[in-house]
Protein backbone atom coordinates (compact mmCIF):
# COMPACT_ATOMS: atom_id res chain seq x y z
CA UNK A 1 0.00 0.00 0.00
CA UNK A 2 1.50 3.32 -0.83
CA UNK A 3 1.53 6.54 1.50
CA UNK A 4 -1.47 7.88 0.71
CA UNK A 5 -3.38 4.75 0.77
CA UNK A 6 -2.19 4.20 4.33
CA UNK A 7 -3.14 7.31 4.77
CA UNK A 8 -6.80 6.97 3.60
CA UNK A 9 -6.86 3.45 6.12
CA UNK A 10 -6.00 5.65 8.71
CA UNK A 11 -9.08 8.25 8.39
CA UNK A 12 -11.07 5.75 8.31
CA UNK A 13 -9.63 3.70 11.03
CA UNK A 14 -9.40 6.48 13.04
CA UNK A 15 -12.57 7.77 12.65
CA UNK A 16 -13.99 4.82 13.90
CA UNK A 17 -12.06 4.35 16.54
CA UNK A 18 -10.65 7.41 18.21
CA UNK A 19 -12.55 10.36 20.62
CA UNK A 20 -12.57 12.53 17.25
CA UNK A 21 -15.98 14.32 17.27
CA UNK A 22 -16.41 18.06 18.60
CA UNK A 23 -17.11 17.31 21.96
CA UNK A 24 -17.40 21.41 23.13
CA UNK A 25 -18.82 23.33 19.86
CA UNK A 26 -21.22 22.16 18.08
CA UNK A 27 -23.05 22.17 14.61
CA UNK A 28 -25.52 25.04 16.10
CA UNK A 29 -29.16 22.58 14.87
CA UNK A 30 -30.07 22.43 19.06
CA UNK A 31 -30.32 26.33 18.63
CA UNK A 32 -33.19 25.99 16.24
CA UNK A 33 -36.93 25.14 16.64
CA UNK A 34 -39.53 24.59 13.93
CA UNK A 35 -43.31 26.17 15.21
CA UNK A 36 -45.40 23.29 15.74
CA UNK A 37 -48.45 23.25 13.52
CA UNK A 38 -51.19 21.04 15.28
CA UNK A 39 -53.39 21.78 12.24
CA UNK A 40 -51.31 20.38 8.89
CA UNK A 41 -54.20 20.37 6.98
CA UNK A 42 -52.63 17.55 4.94
CA UNK A 43 -52.10 13.88 5.22
CA UNK A 44 -49.15 12.13 5.39
CA UNK A 45 -49.35 10.54 2.38
CA UNK A 46 -48.91 13.61 0.37
CA UNK A 47 -46.15 14.68 1.30
CA UNK A 48 -43.62 14.97 -1.27
CA UNK A 49 -40.09 15.33 -0.43
CA UNK A 50 -38.51 14.70 -3.86
CA UNK A 51 -35.66 17.22 -5.03
CA UNK A 52 -33.85 17.61 -7.96
CA UNK A 53 -29.73 17.87 -8.39
CA UNK A 54 -27.59 18.01 -11.45
CA UNK A 55 -30.47 16.87 -13.30
CA UNK A 56 -31.37 13.96 -11.37
CA UNK A 57 -34.69 12.73 -9.09
CA UNK A 58 -33.95 13.01 -5.64
CA UNK A 59 -36.73 10.87 -3.09
CA UNK A 60 -34.75 13.22 -0.68
CA UNK A 61 -32.22 15.83 -1.49
CA UNK A 62 -29.67 13.85 0.46
CA UNK A 63 -25.95 13.18 -0.36
CA UNK A 64 -23.65 10.96 1.10
CA UNK A 65 -20.09 12.62 1.45
CA UNK A 66 -17.31 11.36 0.01
CA UNK A 67 -15.76 9.76 2.63
CA UNK A 68 -12.89 6.69 1.97
CA UNK A 69 -10.81 5.78 -1.10
CA UNK A 70 -7.24 4.71 -2.08
CA UNK A 71 -7.27 1.41 -0.12
CA UNK A 72 -8.55 -2.21 -1.15
CA UNK A 73 -11.15 -1.87 1.91
CA UNK A 74 -12.59 1.71 0.94
CA UNK A 75 -13.08 0.88 -2.91
CA UNK A 76 -15.29 -2.21 -1.05
CA UNK A 77 -17.28 0.28 1.09
CA UNK A 78 -17.15 3.28 -1.46
CA UNK A 79 -19.01 0.64 -3.87
CA UNK A 80 -21.58 -0.80 -1.43
CA UNK A 81 -22.43 2.54 -0.69
CA UNK A 82 -23.02 3.87 -4.40
CA UNK A 83 -25.15 0.53 -5.00
CA UNK A 84 -27.30 1.51 -2.08
CA UNK A 85 -27.30 5.48 -3.00
CA UNK A 86 -28.53 4.39 -6.07
CA UNK A 87 -31.26 2.34 -4.94
CA UNK A 88 -32.47 4.73 -2.04
CA UNK A 89 -32.18 7.45 -4.94
CA UNK A 90 -29.73 10.25 -3.33
CA UNK A 91 -26.66 11.39 -4.50
CA UNK A 92 -23.14 10.31 -3.67
CA UNK A 93 -19.43 11.21 -3.68
CA UNK A 94 -16.46 9.61 -4.37
CA UNK A 95 -13.63 9.59 -1.65
CA UNK A 96 -10.33 11.29 -2.90
CA UNK A 97 -9.45 10.63 -6.36
CA UNK A 98 -5.80 11.87 -5.72
CA UNK A 99 -4.64 7.75 -5.65
CA UNK A 100 -5.66 7.54 -8.94
CA UNK A 101 -2.61 9.66 -10.05
CA UNK A 102 -0.17 7.17 -9.54
CA UNK A 103 -2.57 3.81 -9.73
CA UNK A 104 -3.80 3.02 -13.19
CA UNK A 105 -5.47 -0.62 -11.70
CA UNK A 106 -7.63 1.85 -9.29
CA UNK A 107 -8.79 4.29 -12.64
CA UNK A 108 -10.19 1.30 -14.27
CA UNK A 109 -11.75 0.85 -10.81
CA UNK A 110 -13.07 3.72 -10.57
CA UNK A 111 -14.77 3.70 -13.98
CA UNK A 112 -17.30 1.30 -12.75
CA UNK A 113 -19.20 3.90 -10.24
CA UNK A 114 -20.90 5.39 -13.15
CA UNK A 115 -22.79 2.30 -14.14
CA UNK A 116 -23.35 1.58 -10.61
CA UNK A 117 -24.89 5.65 -9.79
CA UNK A 118 -26.71 5.03 -13.20
CA UNK A 119 -30.00 6.61 -11.93
CA UNK A 120 -28.24 9.21 -9.68
CA UNK A 121 -25.65 12.17 -9.16
CA UNK A 122 -22.12 10.78 -8.85
CA UNK A 123 -19.88 13.80 -7.86
CA UNK A 124 -15.66 13.05 -7.90
CA UNK A 125 -13.77 14.48 -4.95
CA UNK A 126 -10.21 16.28 -5.55
CA UNK A 127 -7.88 18.46 -3.21
CA UNK A 128 -7.83 21.95 -4.09
CA UNK A 129 -4.21 22.53 -3.04
CA UNK A 130 -3.03 19.70 -5.81
CA UNK A 131 -5.17 21.45 -8.44
CA UNK A 132 -3.02 22.02 -11.64
CA UNK A 133 0.01 21.07 -9.71
CA UNK A 134 -0.43 16.98 -9.17
CA UNK A 135 -3.75 17.49 -11.09
CA UNK A 136 -2.73 18.72 -14.49
CA UNK A 137 -5.40 20.86 -17.07
CA UNK A 138 -4.62 17.69 -19.25
CA UNK A 139 -5.26 14.96 -16.52
CA UNK A 140 -7.73 16.68 -15.45
CA UNK A 141 -9.37 16.34 -18.84
CA UNK A 142 -8.73 12.56 -18.59
CA UNK A 143 -10.17 12.16 -15.79
CA UNK A 144 -13.25 13.52 -16.38
CA UNK A 145 -13.90 11.43 -19.29
CA UNK A 146 -13.12 8.62 -18.23
CA UNK A 147 -15.35 8.47 -14.21
CA UNK A 148 -17.98 10.88 -16.07
CA UNK A 149 -19.08 12.50 -12.80
CA UNK A 150 -22.06 14.83 -12.60
CA UNK A 151 -19.65 17.49 -10.86
CA UNK A 152 -16.09 17.65 -8.82
CA UNK A 153 -16.11 18.36 -5.31
CA UNK A 154 -13.16 20.81 -4.87
CA UNK A 155 -11.89 20.54 -1.34
CA UNK A 156 -10.54 23.11 0.62
CA UNK A 157 -9.05 21.51 3.87
CA UNK A 158 -5.91 23.82 5.54
CA UNK A 159 -6.74 23.26 8.59
CA UNK A 160 -6.54 19.23 8.00
CA UNK A 161 -3.40 20.02 5.79
CA UNK A 162 -1.47 22.26 8.52
CA UNK A 163 -2.16 19.80 11.25
CA UNK A 164 -1.43 16.24 9.05
CA UNK A 165 2.06 15.22 8.89
CA UNK A 166 2.68 14.94 5.57
CA UNK A 167 0.14 18.17 4.85
CA UNK A 168 0.72 20.37 1.90
CA UNK A 169 0.20 23.88 3.39
CA UNK A 170 0.79 25.71 -0.35
CA UNK A 171 -2.51 27.45 -0.75
CA UNK A 172 -1.09 30.82 -2.31
CA UNK A 173 -3.17 31.32 -5.70
CA UNK A 174 -5.75 28.26 -5.01
CA UNK A 175 -8.53 30.80 -5.70
CA UNK A 176 -7.18 31.59 -8.91
CA UNK A 177 -7.00 27.72 -9.77
CA UNK A 178 -10.45 27.05 -8.85
CA UNK A 179 -11.68 29.80 -11.00
CA UNK A 180 -9.73 28.04 -13.59
CA UNK A 181 -11.62 25.17 -13.16
CA UNK A 182 -14.65 26.66 -13.48
CA UNK A 183 -13.68 27.69 -17.11
CA UNK A 184 -11.99 24.46 -17.74
CA UNK A 185 -15.31 22.67 -16.37
CA UNK A 186 -18.18 25.15 -16.36
CA UNK A 187 -21.30 24.24 -14.30
CA UNK A 188 -19.76 21.31 -12.95
CA UNK A 189 -17.69 22.42 -10.01
CA UNK A 190 -18.49 21.96 -5.96
CA UNK A 191 -16.61 23.48 -3.33
CA UNK A 192 -16.39 22.65 -0.08
CA UNK A 193 -14.97 22.14 3.36
CA UNK A 194 -14.00 19.19 5.14
CA UNK A 195 -15.44 20.09 8.42
CA UNK A 196 -13.89 23.87 9.37
CA UNK A 197 -16.44 25.59 7.73
CA UNK A 198 -17.32 28.24 4.70
CA UNK A 199 -18.56 31.05 5.46
CA UNK A 200 -19.99 34.54 3.88
CA UNK A 201 -16.18 35.73 3.13
CA UNK A 202 -15.25 33.23 1.55
CA UNK A 203 -18.90 31.74 -0.18
CA UNK A 204 -18.45 35.21 -1.99
CA UNK A 205 -15.17 34.57 -3.50
CA UNK A 206 -15.56 31.52 -5.07
CA UNK A 207 -19.11 32.69 -6.17
CA UNK A 208 -17.25 35.72 -8.04
CA UNK A 209 -15.04 33.17 -9.77
CA UNK A 210 -18.23 31.11 -10.96
CA UNK A 211 -18.40 28.81 -8.25
CA UNK A 212 -22.53 27.61 -8.33
CA UNK A 213 -22.26 25.29 -5.77
CA UNK A 214 -20.48 25.11 -2.10
CA UNK A 215 -20.76 22.86 0.52
CA UNK A 216 -20.15 24.77 3.79
CA UNK A 217 -19.18 21.54 5.73
CA UNK A 218 -19.34 22.99 9.18
CA UNK A 219 -17.80 22.33 12.39
CA UNK A 220 -19.89 20.19 14.25
CA UNK A 221 -19.20 16.34 13.57
CA UNK A 222 -15.63 14.97 12.72
CA UNK A 223 -12.77 17.15 13.75
CA UNK A 224 -10.44 16.32 11.19
CA UNK A 225 -7.59 18.28 13.03
CA UNK A 226 -8.12 15.28 15.90
CA UNK A 227 -8.31 12.67 13.07
CA UNK A 228 -4.88 14.17 11.53
CA UNK A 229 -3.26 14.67 14.87
CA UNK A 230 -4.03 11.03 16.02
CA UNK A 231 -1.55 9.23 13.58
CA UNK A 232 0.98 11.18 15.29
CA UNK A 233 2.80 10.57 18.20
CA UNK A 234 3.52 13.96 19.88
CA UNK A 235 -0.12 15.29 19.36
CA UNK A 236 0.10 18.33 22.21
CA UNK A 237 0.48 21.32 19.63
CA UNK A 238 -2.24 20.15 17.91
CA UNK A 239 -4.97 20.09 20.41
CA UNK A 240 -6.38 23.74 20.91
CA UNK A 241 -7.16 23.46 17.15
CA UNK A 242 -9.17 20.04 17.82
CA UNK A 243 -12.37 22.62 18.22
CA UNK A 244 -11.38 25.02 15.57
CA UNK A 245 -13.83 25.97 12.85
CA UNK A 246 -17.45 27.79 11.94
CA UNK A 247 -20.43 25.79 13.15
CA UNK A 248 -22.27 24.45 10.24
CA UNK A 249 -25.57 26.35 11.41
CA UNK A 250 -23.48 29.61 11.14
CA UNK A 251 -22.14 28.89 7.85
CA UNK A 252 -25.74 28.05 6.01
CA UNK A 253 -27.07 31.50 7.67
CA UNK A 254 -24.01 33.64 6.69
CA UNK A 255 -23.86 31.98 3.21
CA UNK A 256 -27.67 31.82 2.23
CA UNK A 257 -27.42 35.72 2.61
CA UNK A 258 -25.34 35.67 -0.84
CA UNK A 259 -27.86 35.89 -3.83
CA UNK A 260 -27.62 33.19 -6.68
CA UNK A 261 -25.61 30.35 -5.35
CA UNK A 262 -26.78 26.86 -4.01
CA UNK A 263 -25.97 25.56 -1.20
CA UNK A 264 -25.45 22.09 0.65
CA UNK A 265 -25.27 21.30 4.25
CA UNK A 266 -23.02 19.34 5.95
CA UNK A 267 -20.91 18.93 9.20
CA UNK A 268 -23.08 17.32 12.12
CA UNK A 269 -26.04 16.26 10.61
CA UNK A 270 -26.88 13.16 12.47
CA UNK A 271 -31.08 12.60 11.22
CA UNK A 272 -33.34 13.76 9.89
CA UNK A 273 -34.88 17.07 11.55
CA UNK A 274 -30.83 18.15 11.57
CA UNK A 275 -31.19 17.96 7.61
CA UNK A 276 -34.94 19.80 7.57
CA UNK A 277 -33.49 22.52 9.87
CA UNK A 278 -30.47 23.02 7.54
CA UNK A 279 -32.47 23.36 4.29
CA UNK A 280 -35.00 25.91 6.34
CA UNK A 281 -32.02 28.19 6.93
CA UNK A 282 -31.20 27.89 2.95
CA UNK A 283 -29.74 25.33 1.84
CA UNK A 284 -30.81 23.01 -0.85
CA UNK A 285 -29.22 19.61 -0.01
CA UNK A 286 -27.81 18.30 2.96
CA UNK A 287 -25.07 15.45 3.20
CA UNK A 288 -23.19 13.15 5.85
CA UNK A 289 -20.47 11.02 6.19
CA UNK A 290 -19.60 9.25 9.61
CA UNK A 291 -23.10 8.67 10.34
CA UNK A 292 -23.45 6.40 7.22
CA UNK A 293 -19.86 4.95 7.74
CA UNK A 294 -20.82 3.93 11.42
CA UNK A 295 -23.89 2.45 10.02
CA UNK A 296 -22.35 0.35 7.50
CA UNK A 297 -19.32 -0.53 10.24
CA UNK A 298 -22.07 -1.37 12.62
CA UNK A 299 -24.71 -3.51 10.86
CA UNK A 300 -23.04 -3.50 7.49
CA UNK A 301 -25.29 -2.73 4.00
CA UNK A 302 -28.46 -2.89 6.13
CA UNK A 303 -27.57 -0.46 8.16
CA UNK A 304 -26.85 1.74 5.77
CA UNK A 305 -30.27 1.11 4.59
CA UNK A 306 -32.04 1.53 7.50
CA UNK A 307 -30.14 5.24 8.26
CA UNK A 308 -31.39 6.51 5.10
CA UNK A 309 -35.05 5.28 5.03
CA UNK A 310 -35.07 7.16 9.24
CA UNK A 311 -33.18 10.13 7.29
CA UNK A 312 -36.45 10.32 4.73
CA UNK A 313 -39.07 9.32 7.40
CA UNK A 314 -37.67 12.10 9.85
CA UNK A 315 -37.70 14.85 6.65
CA UNK A 316 -41.14 13.93 6.12
CA UNK A 317 -42.12 13.78 9.45
CA UNK A 318 -41.23 17.61 9.31
CA UNK A 319 -42.57 18.44 6.75
CA UNK A 320 -45.85 17.14 7.86
CA UNK A 321 -45.65 18.47 11.28
CA UNK A 322 -44.73 22.12 9.92
CA UNK A 323 -47.98 21.99 7.47
CA UNK A 324 -45.26 21.64 4.73
CA UNK A 325 -46.58 19.44 1.51
CA UNK A 326 -43.14 19.99 -0.08
CA UNK A 327 -39.67 21.06 0.12
CA UNK A 328 -40.55 24.65 -1.31
CA UNK A 329 -42.69 25.02 1.42
CA UNK A 330 -40.31 23.87 4.31
CA UNK A 331 -38.37 26.45 3.22
CA UNK A 332 -41.26 29.24 4.33
CA UNK A 333 -41.64 27.78 7.53
CA UNK A 334 -40.76 28.92 10.73
CA UNK A 335 -37.89 28.41 12.76
CA UNK A 336 -37.38 29.73 15.86
CA UNK A 337 -33.95 30.39 17.55
CA UNK A 338 -33.43 28.76 21.22
CA UNK A 339 -32.45 31.25 23.43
Amino acid sequence: MDGIGKRKKDHVEISLTRPVRFSNKTSGFEKWDFIHSALPELDFDQIDCSSIFYGYRLDFPFLIASMTGGFKHGETVNRTLAHIANKKKVAFALGSLRPLISNNDLLREYKSFRKICSDIPLIGNIGAVNLYREFSESFLDSLMNALQPDALAVHLNPLQEVIQPEGDTKFKGVLRNVEKLVRQFPGKIIVKETGAGIGKTVAQKLKACGVQWVDVAGAGGTSWAAVESFRKNDRQADIPFYEWGIPTCECIEQCSEIEDINLIASGGIENGLDGAKALALGAQLFSSAFPVLKAFDEKGENGVESFLSDLQLQLRRVLFLTSSKNLAELTKAKLKRID
